[in-house]
């Protein structure tokens, strides 16, 4: 069982001042609990645990699992605009 899950596992590092989400707890219902952030990486304890900087929170800077974050990936506002979609519309109408 462990040989399976070690097999499909993957080593996750987090370099300092990078951006991730962090999955931490919510008051009243563990299962409320979501991805929240992005946060900064602002050391690196050992393998498996990172400080990050949490403004918008109590503490502000948290120690979490390197399994409580994801990597943080910021879209590209200009390729998602709305004129492209509006020109894919005018066209598929074109042609019909």
């Amino acid at each position: 069982m462990k040989q399976r899950y070690d097999g499909k596992s993957q080593k996750r590092s987090f370099p300092l001042d990078s951006k991730v989400l962090a999955l931490l707890p919510v008051l009243g219902s563990s299962l409320k609990a979501r991805f929240s952030g992005p946060y900064k990486v602002v050391k690196q304890l050992n393998n498996l645990d990172y400080v990050i900087e949490t403004p918008d929170r109590r503490k502000k800077q948290q120690v979490c699992h390197v399994n409580m974050l994801k990597p943080f990936y910021e879209r590209d506002v200009e390729s998602k605009s709305f004129n492209g979609n509006a020109n894919l519309l005018t066209d598929a109408l074109s042609r019909s």
